[in-house]
């Protein structure tokens, strides 16, 4: 990051209303690239530039690869845990136009735009016991 001049700020913290408005146009810009690619190269240098901006927006803000990694990890796991019962399959409201797919005991439930529904029951990735934890480490 510091061969092109960004500043890696020591903390956590909020990054101006300019580099947020930066870094939400280059994501915008390399998705678009994303969309448009035609080729496994085109696909992975898009997908690789996305990464870049993303992680240069956590570092925008101060939050160290460790926390990215440790929370990545959490949010990974919360979305493996996306898995729907039988039971829970068969009490899902009537009105949801979704599809099921099953995988040894259990079902990915999809919605009608083929996004995974989170089960009854599902607990999301907490965020802040790593941003407690990166701050704990800056003290």
């Amino acid at each position: 990051m510091w061969d092109f001049g960004q500043r890696v700020p020591d903390t956590m913290g909020t990054p101006s209303n300019e580099t947020i408005a930066m870094r939400s146009l280059m994501i915008q810009e390399e998705a678009g690239k994303l969309q448009l690619a035609n080729s496994n190269a085109e696909r992975l240098d898009a997908i690789t530039n996305l990464l870049v901006v993303v992680v240069g927006a956590a570092a925008d803000a101060g939050i160290s690869p460790e926390t990215l990694e440790a929370h990545l990890v959490d949010v990974l796991k919360a979305n493996h845990a996306k898995k729907w019962t039988s039971q829970q399959l068969l009490e899902k409201p009537k009105k949801w136009s979704a599809s099921a797919i099953q995988w040894s005991d259990c079902y990915a439930v999809r919605d009608k735009n083929g996004k995974i529904r989170k089960p009854p029951g599902w607990t999301p990735p907490d965020p802040q016991r790593h941003i407690d934890a990166q701050r704990r480490m800056e003290v």
